[in-house]
């Protein structure tokens, strides 16, 4: 199955929304926060496999509803983790 995500250079997290992935789920207790200040109402922490350009990369994400139909957001985190480059 195919999902969309979105690219978030601005967020140093990953989230994904509920229901997405069915691996192993943690229960997490943090207060984080949109750039709004609104806390985010963080579920759990799940580890995702994603299949990239043929490479398969498990990385682990909140679970969060977002207001989008996108499948989640990948944050820093994940870009910094494969030595991403964004270059205006």
């Amino acid at each position: 199955m195919s999902w969309s995500l979105i690219l978030g250079t601005g967020s140093n997290i990953s989230i994904i929304q509920p229901d997405i992935s069915r691996n192993n789920v943690q229960v997490k207790t943090l207060e984080t926060y949109r750039v709004t200040g609104d806390v985010l109402d963080i579920r759990r922490q799940q580890s995702v496999t994603f299949l990239l350009n043929g490479s398969e990369i498990t990385h682990s994400s909140l679970v969060c509803s977002l207001p989008t139909k996108a499948a989640g957001l990948l944050g820093t985190d994940f870009m910094d983790r494969l030595g991403t480059k964004i270059d205006f």
